[in-house]
Protein backbone atom coordinates (compact mmCIF):
# COMPACT_ATOMS: atom_id res chain seq x y z
CA UNK A 1 0.00 0.00 0.00
CA UNK A 2 2.90 2.64 1.15
CA UNK A 3 4.50 1.77 -2.67
CA UNK A 4 1.17 2.48 -4.02
CA UNK A 5 0.79 5.88 -2.11
CA UNK A 6 4.30 6.52 -3.03
CA UNK A 7 4.13 5.85 -7.00
CA UNK A 8 0.71 8.03 -6.68
CA UNK A 9 2.52 10.99 -5.39
CA UNK A 10 5.25 10.52 -7.51
CA UNK A 11 3.40 10.33 -10.32
CA UNK A 12 1.29 13.70 -9.71
CA UNK A 13 4.40 15.26 -9.01
CA UNK A 14 6.27 13.96 -12.46
CA UNK A 15 3.01 13.84 -14.88
CA UNK A 16 3.78 17.62 -15.99
CA UNK A 17 7.60 17.41 -16.17
CA UNK A 18 7.16 14.06 -18.23
CA UNK A 19 4.27 14.09 -20.66
CA UNK A 20 4.58 17.87 -21.34
CA UNK A 21 7.87 18.80 -21.42
CA UNK A 22 9.23 20.11 -24.68
CA UNK A 23 10.90 17.69 -27.18
CA UNK A 24 13.89 19.54 -26.50
CA UNK A 25 15.69 22.59 -24.16
CA UNK A 26 18.72 24.25 -25.03
CA UNK A 27 20.36 22.21 -21.11
CA UNK A 28 19.99 19.03 -23.77
CA UNK A 29 20.77 20.37 -27.03
CA UNK A 30 24.31 21.70 -24.83
CA UNK A 31 24.65 19.07 -22.62
CA UNK A 32 23.75 15.61 -24.22
CA UNK A 33 23.72 13.39 -27.06
CA UNK A 34 20.74 14.36 -29.22
CA UNK A 35 17.26 12.44 -28.80
CA UNK A 36 16.28 11.26 -31.76
CA UNK A 37 12.82 13.08 -33.55
CA UNK A 38 11.81 9.94 -34.81
CA UNK A 39 11.66 8.40 -31.65
CA UNK A 40 8.41 6.21 -31.07
CA UNK A 41 7.14 3.32 -29.54
CA UNK A 42 4.07 2.50 -31.95
CA UNK A 43 2.66 -0.05 -29.48
CA UNK A 44 1.51 2.80 -27.83
CA UNK A 45 -1.11 5.53 -28.53
CA UNK A 46 0.46 8.63 -25.79
CA UNK A 47 3.43 9.16 -24.27
CA UNK A 48 1.33 8.83 -21.04
CA UNK A 49 0.37 5.47 -22.06
CA UNK A 50 4.17 4.47 -22.91
CA UNK A 51 5.28 5.83 -19.31
CA UNK A 52 2.24 3.82 -17.36
CA UNK A 53 3.20 0.67 -18.75
CA UNK A 54 6.76 0.88 -18.22
CA UNK A 55 5.61 1.79 -14.72
CA UNK A 56 3.40 -1.62 -14.71
CA UNK A 57 6.09 -3.67 -15.83
CA UNK A 58 8.37 -2.69 -13.69
CA UNK A 59 6.10 -2.91 -10.42
CA UNK A 60 4.37 -6.31 -11.83
CA UNK A 61 6.96 -7.98 -13.88
CA UNK A 62 10.38 -9.53 -13.77
CA UNK A 63 13.71 -7.89 -15.28
CA UNK A 64 13.56 -9.98 -18.10
CA UNK A 65 10.08 -8.09 -18.42
CA UNK A 66 12.04 -5.26 -19.03
CA UNK A 67 13.78 -6.01 -22.46
CA UNK A 68 16.69 -3.73 -21.33
CA UNK A 69 18.67 -5.63 -24.23
CA UNK A 70 16.21 -4.25 -26.58
CA UNK A 71 18.25 -2.44 -29.49
CA UNK A 72 14.76 -1.37 -31.49
CA UNK A 73 12.59 -0.09 -29.17
CA UNK A 74 15.26 1.99 -26.30
CA UNK A 75 13.18 4.06 -24.50
CA UNK A 76 16.04 3.96 -22.19
CA UNK A 77 14.37 6.91 -20.00
CA UNK A 78 11.32 4.86 -19.01
CA UNK A 79 12.79 1.81 -19.00
CA UNK A 80 15.62 3.17 -16.22
CA UNK A 81 12.19 4.05 -14.32
CA UNK A 82 10.45 0.83 -14.64
CA UNK A 83 13.96 -0.68 -13.06
CA UNK A 84 13.59 1.33 -10.42
CA UNK A 85 10.36 0.84 -9.79
CA UNK A 86 11.03 -3.06 -10.03
CA UNK A 87 14.07 -2.39 -7.44
CA UNK A 88 11.80 -0.27 -5.26
CA UNK A 89 9.32 -3.28 -5.12
CA UNK A 90 12.21 -6.29 -4.79
CA UNK A 91 13.46 -4.17 -1.34
CA UNK A 92 9.28 -3.87 -0.77
CA UNK A 93 9.10 -7.67 -0.83
CA UNK A 94 12.17 -8.49 1.26
CA UNK A 95 11.34 -6.28 3.90
CA UNK A 96 7.95 -7.98 3.97
CA UNK A 97 9.19 -11.58 3.86
CA UNK A 98 12.39 -10.54 5.78
CA UNK A 99 14.67 -11.34 3.52
CA UNK A 100 18.04 -10.03 2.68
CA UNK A 101 18.86 -8.44 -0.79
CA UNK A 102 22.36 -8.76 -1.84
CA UNK A 103 23.51 -5.75 -3.02
CA UNK A 104 26.43 -6.77 -5.75
CA UNK A 105 23.96 -9.86 -7.14
CA UNK A 106 21.18 -7.62 -8.09
CA UNK A 107 23.53 -5.14 -9.46
CA UNK A 108 25.56 -7.50 -11.79
CA UNK A 109 22.00 -9.33 -12.80
CA UNK A 110 20.46 -5.43 -13.94
CA UNK A 111 24.32 -4.94 -15.52
CA UNK A 112 24.23 -8.42 -17.80
CA UNK A 113 20.42 -7.44 -18.99
CA UNK A 114 22.13 -4.67 -21.11
CA UNK A 115 20.56 -2.09 -22.48
CA UNK A 116 21.73 1.27 -20.64
CA UNK A 117 23.28 -0.81 -17.86
CA UNK A 118 25.43 1.90 -16.07
CA UNK A 119 22.10 4.33 -15.88
CA UNK A 120 20.11 1.63 -14.78
CA UNK A 121 22.38 0.41 -12.28
CA UNK A 122 23.32 3.12 -11.09
CA UNK A 123 19.49 4.03 -10.01
CA UNK A 124 19.00 0.92 -9.24
CA UNK A 125 22.48 0.79 -6.78
CA UNK A 126 21.05 4.67 -5.26
CA UNK A 127 17.86 2.68 -4.24
CA UNK A 128 19.70 -0.21 -2.69
CA UNK A 129 22.26 1.46 -1.30
CA UNK A 130 19.77 3.84 0.62
CA UNK A 131 18.28 1.18 1.51
CA UNK A 132 20.55 -0.93 2.33
CA UNK A 133 23.46 1.34 4.03
CA UNK A 134 27.04 1.80 3.39
CA UNK A 135 27.56 -1.71 5.14
CA UNK A 136 25.98 -3.65 2.92
CA UNK A 137 27.65 -2.18 -0.24
CA UNK A 138 30.69 -4.64 -1.87
CA UNK A 139 33.97 -3.75 0.05
CA UNK A 140 36.22 -4.70 -3.77
CA UNK A 141 33.45 -2.51 -5.22
CA UNK A 142 34.24 0.60 -2.73
CA UNK A 143 38.05 0.23 -2.66
CA UNK A 144 38.35 0.13 -6.62
CA UNK A 145 36.26 3.78 -6.60
CA UNK A 146 38.76 6.24 -8.65
CA UNK A 147 38.65 9.04 -6.79
CA UNK A 148 37.21 7.38 -3.42
CA UNK A 149 38.81 9.80 -0.89
CA UNK A 150 37.56 13.17 -2.89
CA UNK A 151 33.93 11.47 -3.40
CA UNK A 152 34.51 10.58 0.90
CA UNK A 153 35.08 14.19 1.01
CA UNK A 154 31.69 15.17 -0.74
CA UNK A 155 29.86 13.00 1.41
CA UNK A 156 31.07 14.28 4.80
CA UNK A 157 30.32 17.79 3.73
CA UNK A 158 26.81 16.89 3.31
CA UNK A 159 26.11 14.80 5.75
CA UNK A 160 27.38 17.86 7.30
CA UNK A 161 25.41 20.48 6.05
CA UNK A 162 22.62 17.80 6.81
CA UNK A 163 23.14 17.39 10.25
CA UNK A 164 23.65 21.70 10.46
CA UNK A 165 19.93 21.99 9.07
CA UNK A 166 18.25 19.65 12.06
CA UNK A 167 20.04 21.27 14.35
CA UNK A 168 19.22 24.50 13.61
Amino acid sequence: EDVDVLMNAAWSQARPFILDAPAETEFANKHHQPTPKSYSDQRFKSREAEFLHWIDVGYNENLRKLHLDDQVRRGFVLKCLAASVYVMQMIYISLNENKAINFKKFVSTLALEAGDADTNCAVAGACLGAHLGYLALPADWIAALPNRDWLNGIIIQFINILWSDDND
